[in-house]
């Protein structure tokens, strides 16, 4: 028998698993609901999820955000309004690092 665990959100009285399930169509299943308390937003934890999977790189800071300075945004404002594919401005970037 194979078995699977999957976080899954209920919403609008329908599971919705949080990931794409291995199974077959018309698969029956069984299940056994656990209630995950969070205080997190179902976006937040969707965002969590990704992270942890490894589908997504960002990461939840734990400092407060910061606003841009007049430089900082007069700097960005010229690299995007340049005539240039943002792949390579974002190839450029990378490189300045």
């Amino acid at each position: 028998m194979n078995q699977q665990t999957v976080t899954a959100i209920y919403q609008n009285g329908v599971l919705r698993p949080l990931v794409s399930l291995d199974l077959p169509e018309n698969s029956e299943v069984e299940l056994n609901v656990k209630i995950i308390e969070s205080k997190q937003t179902p976006r937040e934890q969707i965002g969590e999820l990704l992270v942890q999977k490894g589908l997504s790189l960002r990461k939840k800071s734990t400092e407060p955000k910061q606003s841009l300075s007049t430089k900082e945004r007069e700097r960005l404002a010229k690299i995007f309004s340049a005539p240039q594919p943002l792949g390579e401005l974002i190839s450029e970037d990378r490189e300045e690092r």
